[in-house]
């Protein structure tokens, strides 16, 4: 003993038991710290969970976190309720056995008052009936006790009986097993017609059933039901122990048979009742069909090897099956119960002299708690017949002996019964748990998230519906606030983009204008030097013959001239973006038909085959003059450049979002890589290849009106020649 102060001691024992603990304490503490550290370690290599991942896993184990906490506790509400339920049934279980048992052979209130004696077979029927009418007990809570609160309605709880007889001398009489009991008549009795004045009493003892087992379409055809109703007798030929027969051949009459027989009988009386209807009677013994010889009894089995001397048959009838299903509800490893395989073997092996004086129960030896209920209860009879209540003297022997079991497991039988409650609560929670998460996604993680991608791709706008759910007030003053900015930006980048824009402009108006006047220069020299040439000879007077085709050439000259000078005016415009296109709903198919309509005279005169191509659905909203003077441009090409004999293609359709035009024509030489590229270019011809016709704007406007219509033009060689086109 270890004297700490003087008002405390210790023992070493204690003491070296406090030390170790305290040491298990310590390196459990370490090991888990070291866990601990480990996978905080771990997680900080991972990359951070995104916010919409941490709050559906933090929503839903909250939620289970609360949804469990609170079902835990409704479980332990409704199991108390169901405690107190169950104790009271418990504890009525005897009364209502022996309400239904012995009770009218021992108590002078009833009928059956002292016919024990006369009629132990009765008695014996009586034990058997109020052990198979309380085998499967229920609690039922349609019909709540007056003044409980029953949490859910329609739901039964399997509460497991025994129910065990004795007689005054401690021997088992019948218990919780597989029996058939019955009705019967002796041969004598059959014979001379008086089975239904008979009214023995017998039963037979089933057994535990197994692959061999002669009871075996008993116990299928019943499948677990107390009631027999395919057979209508049994012809048993077997041995008499007291009520007991221990059968060697068992034959039955099913209801079939004995349709049959009635049938082949016929009715004992037939006619038309009062009302009109016709009536058939059947009044019959059974016994006066079988004598008849109309009955076909069928052979259920016949002598598995038992006694063959000293047998008796009998006809039984009224039959009723008991089949013990064990179902261990609070007994399997509950402690001193575990080592029994139902309860009705667990009462049987408690010791029998201490039900002696059973009369107001067995406390001491029954358990009560949530977890399990195991009640033991008992009565005792005895022949109180002439016993004098006042005189003191010894109570009459005990003739018999009746001992209950109820176990039962009012948790489990809770759980069990909340199932729904469960299943509903939890869908509830998986509701609630899916509407804060939209709510938060909405008004809060997805705006941040719109925000921050916004601003990783250049501070884009982001686009907020009118029908998106009112944000709240922080998350709209940021979207307010990312707005602003953006904004700023978007003045800042336009004025840049502005400035750089007019640079650019101005560098490429200078390079045009350069170009344009070199170009200009270049393209009015020659018709300038044809004009000054004729207009010099006509001032000279030289061959007169020929002033008017002088005259002629002079004005082609200058009405070419005055073309050109009006093409590049359009161009300029065109290119300053100072035509203002109209919108018109039409159809370029229609247009480019009548465009080639009207240059239809130079087609015939190259003896030009056109062919068209044109889908009826191609309706466009466009500038219908300006698109009509691109399609004229591709037209005059394509009928110019065709060769004689040779064919021009026309085209159009539209779909996925477009309308394409193309105007092929065959050639004897397609285009070169670097024409092709410079094509578009003003004032570009190829003339080697075309005979140096035009002016070379034509290309550039129709590419310019395109483009100021959002579309594009396009130009390729084919198999067979060139093809123009736009798509809009």
């Amino acid at each position: 003993m270890i004297y700490i102060t003087p008002y405390f001691a210790i023992s070493y024992r204690a003491a070296f038991r406090l030390l170790f603990g305290i040491v298990v304490w310590i390196a459990a503490y370490a090991r888990v710290y070291k866990l601990v550290e480990k996978r905080r370690e771990k997680a900080r290599k991972k990359p951070p969970r995104s916010a919409m991942s941490a709050v559906t896993w933090g929503l839903s184990l909250g939620m289970l976190a609360v949804w469990g906490l609170s079902m835990a506790c409704l479980t332990l509400v409704f199991a108390q309720q169901l405690y107190n339920g169950l104790y009271q049934e418990a504890a009525d279980f005897a009364d209502y056995v022996d309400s239904i048992g012995l009770r009218d052979f021992y108590d002078a209130d009833y009928p059956r008052y002292g016919s024990q004696y006369e009629r132990p077979d009765l008695v014996d029927y009586a034990m058997l009936g109020a052990i198979r009418n309380t085998q499967r007990y229920v609690l039922s809570l349609s019909n709540p006790p007056e003044g409980k609160l029953w949490l859910t309605r329609d739901v039964s709880v399997p509460m497991e009986t025994a129910v065990l007889f004795y007689d005054g001398d401690g021997k088992l009489l019948h218990k919780n097993s597989d029996f058939l009991y019955f009705y019967y008549a002796t041969q004598e009795e059959w014979d001379a017609g008086r089975e239904e004045q008979a009214g023995h009493c017998g039963w037979i003892d089933l057994g535990e059933g197994g692959d061999d087992d002669p009871w075996l379409p008993f116990r299928s055809r019943s499948s677990g039901h107390i009631s027999l109703y395919d057979y209508r007798a049994l012809r048993i030929t077997g041995t008499m122990k007291g009520t007991e027969i221990e059968p060697v051949s068992v034959e039955y009459l099913s209801d079939d048979a004995l349709s049959r027989a009635l049938e082949e009988r016929g009715p004992t009386e037939q006619g038309i009742d009062e009302d009109g209807a016709e009536y058939v009677s059947y009044d019959y013994l059974l016994s006066d069909l079988d004598r008849a010889g109309l009955l076909e009894w069928e052979t259920l089995f016949d002598h598995p090897g038992g006694a063959e001397e000293g047998l008796v048959t009998v006809y039984a009838y009224y039959l009723s099956l008991n089949l013990y299903d064990k179902q261990p509800l609070a007994y399997y490893g509950a402690g001193a119960w575990e080592d029994w395989e139902s309860l009705a073997a667990l009462a049987e092996s408690m010791d029998f002299p201490a039900w002696e004086g059973m009369d107001g129960g067995f406390r001491g030896m029954s358990e009560y708690g949530l977890g399990r209920i195991i009640h033991f209860d008992g009565r005792t009879y005895r022949n109180w017949v002439g016993y004098d209540f006042g005189a003191d003297e010894a109570y009459p022997p005990v003739e018999a002996y009746m001992i209950v079991a109820v176990a039962c497991a009012p948790l489990q039988s809770a759980v069990v019964a909340l199932r729904s409650v469960y299943a509903l609560t939890a869908l509830v929670a998986a509701a609630v748990v899916l509407l804060l998460r939209r709510r938060l996604r909405d008004r809060l993680i997805g705006p941040l998230a719109d925000i921050n991608a916004g601003m990783a791709e250049n501070w884009r706008f982001v686009y907020t519906p009118d029908n998106k759910p009112r944000l709240w007030r922080e998350t709209e003053e940021l979207y307010s606030h990312y707005q602003d900015e953006i904004d700023h930006r978007r003045f800042d980048k336009n004025e840049i983009s502005r400035l750089n824009t007019a640079l650019d402009y101005a560098k490429k108006a200078e390079q045009n204008r350069r170009q344009m006047t070199s170009a200009i220069a270049h393209e009015l020299k020659t018709p300038l030097a044809v004009v000054h040439s004729y207009a010099e000879g006509l001032k000279e007077h030289i061959a007169e013959e020929k002033r008017e085709t002088y005259l002629d050439t002079i004005l082609a000259e200058t009405e070419r001239m005055d073309g050109m000078v009006l093409e590049m005016l359009d161009l300029s415009r065109l290119e300053a973006g100072k035509v203002k296109l109209s919108r018109d709903e039409f159809s370029l198919s229609a247009l480019a038909k009548s465009t080639f309509d009207k240059l239809a005279p130079p087609a015939e005169e190259k003896r030009l085959e056109v062919v068209f191509e044109l889908d009826g659905n191609c309706r466009i909203a466009a500038d219908e003059a300006r698109i009509g003077q691109v399609i004229e441009n591709f037209a005059s090409n394509a009928l110019r450049y065709a060769p004689e004999g040779g064919k021009v293609l026309v085209k159009t359709r539209s779909g996925g979002g477009e309308t394409r035009f193309s105007v092929e024509n065959t050639t004897e030489r397609p285009f070169t890589a670097e024409e092709l590229s410079k094509v578009w270019d003003t004032f570009y011809r190829t003339d080697k290849a075309r005979g140096g016709k035009g002016t070379g704007l034509g290309l550039a406007i129709a590419k310019n009106i395109i483009g100021l219509h959002g579309g594009t033009c396009t130009v390729r060689n084919t198999d067979t020649g060139v093809e123009f086109g736009f798509v809009i």
